[in-house]
């Protein structure tokens, strides 16, 4: 049975003019949840649309259903070797060979950097030169002079 929260809140949901299609929905929702409940399913989804028509979503599979395909039980373990007996896990340590990490093939990272730096990182880029120092020398010797230079008057 559906409960007051649920007939609310789908009564909120759907504009008035639609109500009458929400309650016909409604009353086959209510028979859908009862033939899941008789058939043994575990339970099932549903949507409600703006017109008020109600979608069931999910359906799942009834135990009968489940037989006559030749499923597996639910109680299956599909992943068993997560659940090891600690018994049985190796009591040998790996050699460092097999878990030692590869050393990098890149010459900038096989320099010595302090633990939790990349090598690479070390520092800033080293600095271009933008201007040449001959450009740069020209710009400082005439920046003594005055300028800009006068004209002479025209006479």
């Amino acid at each position: 049975m559906l409960d007051w929260q649920t007939l609310v809140k789908a009564h909120a949901l759907v504009p008035v003019w639609y109500w009458p299609v929400l309650w016909h929905y409604l009353a086959r929702l209510e028979a859908t949840a009862e033939l899941a409940r008789a058939e043994g399913r575990g339970g099932f989804g549903w949507e409600l649309l703006k017109t008020g028509v109600i979608r069931v979503t999910h359906w799942p599979e009834s135990e009968a259903e489940r037989a006559a395909r030749g499923a597996l039980p639910r109680s299956f373990d599909y992943a068993p070797w997560t659940r090891l007996d600690p018994d049985l896990a190796p009591a040998w340590p790996l050699p460092d060979p097999y878990t030692a990490e590869t050393p990098p093939r890149h010459r900038g990272c096989t320099l010595q950097a302090p633990p939790g730096v990349h090598p690479a990182a070390r520092g800033p880029p080293p600095r271009k030169q933008l201007i040449p120092d001959l450009i740069r020398d020209l710009f400082e010797a005439s920046s003594d002079q005055d300028w800009p230079r006068s004209r002479p008057s025209p006479g």
